[in-house]
């Protein structure tokens, strides 16, 4: 397990991580991310195609950002020769133009750990 998994299922499951306790922590998890699942489609049918960003210490800490705008913030990147980052744009906006916003939904985590991008299986995780 990475130290970051260890944290979050130790804050979640107390010291005794033992199988039930990870499981429940794990179900628990996609209960969570199947409600938020609602709050995607909804973002989806009104603005368009995108990810939802959550930004946990931000003001601004959910948001919807449409491929266009995961477009601009890669050219963005590029101008400023912020190739890597570029890059991760593109990565993102690959990924989430292939989403069914029905069976899946891409999220964009951007906290004090750096940026991560996921794509949550509704159909896949539900088995």
């Amino acid at each position: 397990m990475t130290d970051r998994r260890e944290k979050v299922l130790e804050a979640v499951c107390g010291k005794d991580l033992d199988g039930n306790s990870v499981r429940y922590a794990d179900v628990t998890a996609r209960i969570i991310l199947g409600d938020m699942g609602k709050y995607f489609f909804k973002f989806w049918e009104t603005e368009g195609p995108g990810v939802l960003v959550m930004q946990p210490k931000d003001e601004r800490s959910m948001f919807w950002l449409t491929l266009e705008e995961l477009h601009a913030a890669r050219e963005e990147s590029e101008r400023k020769g912020e190739e890597e980052m570029a890059s991760t744009f593109n990565t993102i906006l690959e990924s989430a133009a292939k989403i069914d916003p029905t069976a899946a939904a891409g999220y964009l985590l951007n906290d004090e750990q750096g940026m991560r991008y996921f794509v949550i299986d509704y159909e896949k995780d539900a088995k």
